[in-house]
């Protein structure tokens, strides 16, 4: 509104001050022409116009000026939020990137446990293979031991008195039959335990040394 009343009072203040627009023209009109009069309100009527239009102009450009300011007040808003949405991305990115680096740390740190884990499991395998190989050795050795000695208690039924030998004969079949039965039970312990070798070890070791000295007891008999 201000805007357009201080364009209305400079179209007054101009048309006060039309009548000194041309000084050429003398006061009683150009000769043998249009009295000054009519040519000076023609000219005022043309700078009317042309005030108007300069004045619809200059209100044209006042409004797109304060259009443009309030859009640009909303680009600056715009370019604010945007900074802060900015911001944030980057924040979050930062953290991701911190979160991807803690998963690889710990990941490796799991495929160095697994690898030692599996290493571990390999060596268990392989210790409970050499077990078993030594277990088969034992049983040959025994087995050989007690053919031994039943082939030589079979020569000396023929040799010997066969009331005395045929109660050691009986002595070592039972100990046979026991030492089977004591395979038997070795091997459903091995089957239960699975890989638990040092327990199998150690009862291996005590019926091997109880075997052993109940041989040697018997050999002593003789």
């Amino acid at each position: 509104k201000k805007r357009r009343e201080n364009v209305r009072e400079e179209k007054r203040r101009e048309n006060a001050a039309v009548m000194d627009l041309d000084p050429r023209i003398p006061p009683s009109g150009p000769p043998g022409g249009i009295p000054q009069l009519e040519v000076l309100l023609r000219q005022m009527h043309s700078l009317q116009k042309v005030r108007e239009a300069t004045a619809q102009e200059l209100v044209k450009a006042q409004d797109c000026s304060e259009g443009l300011r309030q859009h640009l007040e909303q680009l600056e808003q715009r370019k604010e939020a945007l900074e802060r949405s900015w911001q944030q991305v980057q924040e979050s990115l930062q953290r991701a990137q911190l979160q991807g680096k803690e998963v690889e740390a710990k990941g490796q740190r799991r495929c160095g446990l697994c690898l030692e884990q599996q290493q571990d499991m390999e060596g268990t395998k392989q210790h409970w293979k050499q077990l078993k190989d030594l277990r088969r050795g034992h049983r040959w050795q025994h087995c050989q031991q007690l053919e031994s000695i039943m082939e030589e208690l079979k020569h000396l039924r023929v040799t010997h008195a066969p009331a005395h030998l045929e109660a050691e004969l009986v002595q070592l079949e039972k100990m046979e039959e026991k030492w089977l039965n004591w395979e038997r039970r070795v091997m459903d312990t091995e089957e239960q335990l699975g890989p638990q070798a040092p327990v199998l070890r150690r009862l291996v070791q005590q019926d091997q040394e109880g075997a052993q000295r109940q041989l040697e007891v018997e050999l002593g008999r003789r």
